[in-house]
């Protein structure tokens, strides 16, 4: 168990430092214009928001697959079980 911890807790504390070192290396201002909005905003923080964005996205189209795919294992289960009690009678 704690071999587990201490990996998470390592992986974490690498990713943070790698986090800490892309928002230090991109810290200048870009102007941003939104629909309502319009400002200055850190080049980091696009980048990081826009990161954001895409694994949110990415995340709800893999449950959606993963919902579709066990949906199709259960219809199959229920068929071998259909065509187990067919063929033991």
């Amino acid at each position: 168990m704690l071999k587990g911890w201490l990996r998470t807790a390592t992986l974490s504390l690498v990713f943070a430092t790698m986090l800490t070192a892309f928002a230090l290396s991109n810290s200048q201002t870009t102007k941003i214009s939104l629909i309502f909005w319009r400002g200055d905003v850190s080049l980091a923080l696009i980048i990081l928001i826009s990161i954001l964005i895409g694994v949110i996205c990415t995340g709800v189209l893999a449950i959606a697959e993963e919902t579709k795919l066990m949906r199709q294992i259960k219809h199959l289960e229920d068929k071998v079980k259909e065509f187990e009690s067919k063929t033991t009678v």
